[in-house]
């Protein structure tokens, strides 16, 4: 199937795993990337002396982070230190789609090889999986970008003129963030705590994206593959101590999050070959 796809849109991880699709990076180096990224402690970790780098840096870390280990990939195969758009194109065949928000004008905005052919794939894709807060925003062209999610989640306008039935929309959640959480009313004599505001003002984020925009574009699609069976009980898996904040993910994750994804379109496929055989 992969060898017929040649356009591939996506939010966030969504748009990582696009440009991973587009490279055909082998599953078993894509997962050692991803563990290693996983292990990079500068992502992971966020010391409470890093916590003014919020007020100075508008974010903990650089999402440009996460790409390490594709940028390593490229200059491996190509001896290339970075790819534009149009180079990702000729190089593989597929046209890469990249959703993010633009924070100057709080529009969606859509890298791809036809508008920005001469942006570099990796800062457009580090701009989508930039969550606020957490990551600086990307400055790219004197605009600040940050995580498609907020603005565009399903960005499938991009194929508004394809039948809906030739584009196979995959969507990939924790289901636990979507069932919004409410918080104890605080006592008189008591203030909400800084962990809980910031949690709370996720929670508002996704829920809301997910209620307004996600369910009503995956309803559009008459066979969309949901990947949503995680074994976490949210995206935003961290623990705060007196030193640290720490996101909460390790090897044997990435591995059952792996196994996961291989079920869901293993029985995904099923589903849709009895479908088509109870059409004949």
């Amino acid at each position: 199937m992969e060898n017929f796809i040649k356009n591939a849109s996506g939010t966030s991880m969504g748009s990582f795993f696009c440009l991973a699709f587009a490279l055909k990076i082998p599953v078993d180096e894509l997962e050692a990337i991803i563990i290693k990224t996983v292990k990079n402690e500068n992502l992971t970790i966020i010391p409470t002396k890093k916590y003014i780098d919020f007020f100075l840096n508008l974010g903990f870390n650089d999402s440009r982070l996460y790409l390490a280990g594709i940028r390593e990939y490229i200059k491996k195969k190509y001896n290339m230190d970075d790819m534009t758009f149009m180079e990702l194109s000729k190089l593989t065949g597929v046209n890469v789609y990249v959703s993010t928000t633009r924070v100057n004008d709080s529009s969606n905005f859509i890298f791809n090889v036809n508008d920005t052919p001469n942006i570099s794939v990796f800062e457009a894709i580090a701009a989508s999986m930039c969550i606020p807060i957490i990551s600086k925003p990307i400055k790219i062209n004197n605009n600040y970008y940050i995580d498609g999610c907020i603005s565009n989640n399903v960005p499938y306008n991009v194929f508004e003129n394809i039948n809906h039935e030739d584009i196979l929309c995959v969507a990939v959640f924790v289901k636990a963030d979507y069932d919004f959480v409410v918080i104890p009313e605080t006592k008189d004599d008591e203030e909400i705590t800084i962990i809980d505001y910031v949690r709370q003002l996720f929670n508002i984020l996704y829920y809301n994206s997910f209620k307004h925009t996600f369910i009503n574009k995956i309803e559009k699609f008459k066979n969309p593959l949901l990947i949503s069976n995680s074994h976490f009980k949210s995206s935003l898996n961290f623990e705060i101590t007196k030193t640290e904040l720490k996101f909460q993910i390790s090897e044997d994750d990435i591995e059952t999050l792996i196994l996961q994804g291989f079920k869901d379109m293993s029985e995904y496929m099923k589903k849709i070959i009895i479908e088509e055989a109870a059409d004949f």
